[in-house]
């Protein structure tokens, strides 16, 4: 047939016992055809162009639909990704392995920290930084807390339980770090009026689904600041949903006025976002935690100063993007804050659209995303490369609506 004499494979399609086959290799090469397009992907390549599909789409992530920031930065990072997890519900079967389980550490560290910062506020009845105690009481308080953890310990499981001592002395290490991380993180507000302290942990807001949870965020107990309802963005006549789980709320005051920072813990050595990574939907979950705890939970009159990710095992807390500036007494919006408040709508909108409108190309912004991808052996996105189809892919957002 490549040679231009059709006779054979037209008999192999005749033939009623060959009929099936044929079929299949034609399908085969249909498939193969429709991926050369260098050009664009196609529905070979996670392009759902049916009306069906599209319907069905459209109704299952419609307006009443409540977003949690990862589901889009997930979407932003990996649009097939995303499709085989969120729309196809797929899940991956893991040869059985000794392995560290992260997300459980994650969660234990997340919990860790948000008993130890209660505990301090309990003791005094205010916000309290780690600073403020001694080096030694907070070793001792420390040390308390990560023997509770391993309290957890079952003695008729031996295997889980050397794994969970493993994580515990793990964190004990890191967290030595954190009593000086905290120092440096409070010298950043010594000017204000009332310094940035702990005040909040684990906050929810809108509705909490167990699997549409940050990773790592614990939907155990909360306090009393909180919101059933949702964040709501409102756009170009559209409004989009979100709920999610900040890990920490700092609280002050600047000028008189009272001001909040974000935390998000990371227990990896990643640097943080900057704004670029924010515009391209793959960093989303500060800024919306920022603009959510203002609309539900601060009150339009607390102003966030300050939204960072603290790296427990690297460096402790880095600014993510700068969102005040401090003029002759005053805290104003920075000017890179205000950018991204009139641009990230836009982006916001364009990400929707493209789940909606079933476009989940293999595009994938990690270049080693098949070392560590649970997808990758129903993915063909190396296949995609290949051809050099662009693999920072973003729906446009000019055809946002």
């Amino acid at each position: 047939a490549l040679a231009g004499d059709v006779t054979l494979l037209a008999r192999l399609a005749a033939h009623p016992q060959t009929a099936s086959t044929a079929a299949a290799v034609l399908a085969g090469l249909a498939t193969v055809s429709s991926r050369r397009d260098h050009k664009a992907f196609g529905p070979y390549e996670g392009m759902l162009t049916s009306d069906a599909a599209r319907a069905f789409l459209a109704q299952r992530f419609g307006p009443e639909h409540c977003w949690s920031p990862s589901q889009l930065e997930q979407y932003a990072l990996c649009p097939y990704q995303f499709f085989l997890q969120r729309v196809l519900s797929v899940e991956s079967c893991e040869e059985p392995a000794l392995a560290v389980d992260y997300a459980a550490r994650g969660q234990m560290l997340h919990r860790l920290l948000a008993t130890l910062h209660r505990r301090m506020n309990d003791a005094t009845g205010r916000p309290t930084s780690p600073g403020e105690m001694a080096a030694d009481a907070f070793d001792v308080l420390l040390q308390e807390l990560l023997a509770a953890a391993l309290e957890l310990r079952t003695g008729d499981r031996p295997l889980a339980d050397g794994l969970l001592e493993i994580d515990v002395r793990r964190m004990a290490a890191q967290l030595v770090e954190y009593y000086r991380q905290h120092a440096a993180y409070d010298a950043l507000f010594d000017d204000f009026d009332a310094p940035l302290k702990p005040a909040y942990f684990e906050v929810p807001f809108g509705p909490q689904r167990g699997a549409d949870l940050e990773a790592g965020e614990v939907p155990d107990a909360t306090d009393q600041l909180s919101s059933a309802a949702p964040f709501e963005l409102a756009h170009r006549g559209q409004t989009i949903r979100f709920a999610g789980r900040i890990d920490r709320i700092d609280v002050g005051r600047f000028a008189g006025q009272v001001v909040f920072s974000i935390i998000d813990y990371k227990s990896g050595r990643s640097e943080s976002a900057k704004a670029a990574a924010i515009l391209d939907g793959t960093a989303l979950q500060l800024p919306l935690y920022a603009l959510a705890a203002q609309q539900l939970l601060m009150g339009a009159d607390a102003v966030p100063a300050h939204i960072g990710y603290w790296h427990v095992a690297g460096k402790g807390c880095h600014e993510a993007i700068r969102l005040s500036d401090r003029d002759e007494g005053t805290l104003r919006a920075s000017a890179a804050w205000q950018s991204l408040l009139e641009e990230l709508p836009t982006r916001l909108l364009s990400l929707v659209r493209g789940v909606r409108d079933g476009q989940f190309p293999m595009a994938s912004a990690d270049p080693k995303c098949t070392s560590r991808c649970a997808y990758s052996t129903v993915c063909r996105v190396n296949q995609v490369r290949s051809l050099e189809k662009d693999q920072k892919w973003l729906p446009p957002v000019e055809e946002a609506r």
